[in-house]
């Protein structure tokens, strides 16, 4: 008579590697998804920032007592992203030092002074794959989760 043998049988062992991908599979689009809503809180909250000194800038102009920061954008920039303030001014590393903000990248945010504007160069998509510049626009579509 034949014994009966205990074990995994190789059906048993192809269902539970299947399991083991697909649990990993939304493991990573999961990781993959709360790295990139982080990134977009981070810009966001440089934005707000910016956006803070900006208007301590704005009330030193006012009085006198200082002159904007920043490096003048040209007219293909407005065009660009829709503004139409003459005193704009795009960030580099080392205005946003002299405004006293930390953040990485250079280039990357530009200041309308008159309007109280912040945008971000390189833009943050939303659900729909548009791309949405401004501070205001990326906290009114919602791109951005508030707590």
């Amino acid at each position: 008579m034949l014994k009966k043998e205990n074990g995994v049988t190789m059906v048993m062992l192809v269902i539970m590697i299947i399991v083991m991908l697909i649990l990993a599979g939304i493991i990573v689009y999961e990781g993959t998804s709360t790295i990139k809503s982080a990134k977009n809180q981070s810009i966001y909250t440089n934005m707000l920032l910016i956006q803070a000194k900006a208007r301590t800038i704005q009330d030193k102009v006012d009085f006198g007592e200082a002159t904007y920061v920043g490096t003048k954008i040209g007219e293909d920039k407005k065009t660009k992203y829709g503004i139409i303030s003459e005193d704009s001014y795009e960030l580099s590393q080392e205005d946003l030092y002299t405004m006293g903000v930390e953040v990485s990248g250079n280039n990357e945010y530009i200041v309308d002074y008159d309007n109280d504007e912040v945008y971000y160069t390189k833009g943050i998509k939303d659900a729909d794959d548009n791309l949405h510049y401004s501070l205001t626009d990326i906290a009114n579509t919602g791109i951005i989760a508030e707590e």
